[in-house]
Formats: structure tokens, sequence, C-alpha cells
């Protein structure tokens, strides 16, 4: 039982990162009518996927860094509720559910 939650706590906010990404570089598609334009709308893709990446080797970097970047985007969007909830959410729990599981595999530890 202990191996099959541990697998659940390092798998769900991975793939939770990967369908938000998705989801966010199909937001940045909206503007692809205007050229050039929508490259700038991707960089939020290529920094969450960039976080994602440094999250499998780092994982209590990535916890954090979710974390951070779920409450910059929830300061910046204050007045959007809407985009608080498809968004910041999604960051801050997969932020805490990457420290989650990053306590219950190896803990704070002293380096």
């Amino acid at each position: 039982m202990k191996t099959h939650e541990n697998k659940l706590l390092f798998w769900t906010p991975r793939v939770a990162v990967i369908v938000l990404a998705s989801f966010i570089a199909l937001l940045a598609l909206e503007v692809f009518i205007e050229p050039r334009i929508w490259e700038i709308h991707l960089i939020p893709t290529a920094l969450v996927l960039i976080i994602l990446a440094v999250t499998w080797k780092h994982e209590w970097f990535g916890g954090m860094m979710f974390i951070l970047l779920g409450t910059a985007s929830m300061i910046i969007t204050l007045n959007h509720v809407d985009l608080i909830l498809l968004i910041s959410v999604p960051l801050l729990l997969a932020g805490t559910l990457l420290l989650v599981g990053w306590y219950t595999r190896k803990g704070i530890r002293r380096y």
C-alpha cells in the first residue's frame, strides 16, 4: 500500500502540470491570428515546463517554484476569479503535492 501511495504522490503532480502546460499553450493559440505575437504567449508554458524538468530531479525545488508561481499568478490576476481557479489553484496544488511527496519519501534532512 505504501508503494502505491508513493507512486500516486510521484505521478499526480507531474501529470497535472503537463495538463496545465497544455492548457496554457492552448490559450496561446487564441492569438495565433496576429503574426509572431503568439510566441510571447508561450513563455508561461515554457516556464512551467522548465520548472517541471528540474522537478524530476529536485522535487523540493519544483514544489517551492510552483507554489511561488501560483501565488504570483494569483496576485497578478486578483480580479479574475476564473483565471485564479484555472491556473493559480492547479499550480498551488501541484506544488503542495510535490512537497508532500518529497517529504514522505526523503524528508527534511540537513545537507
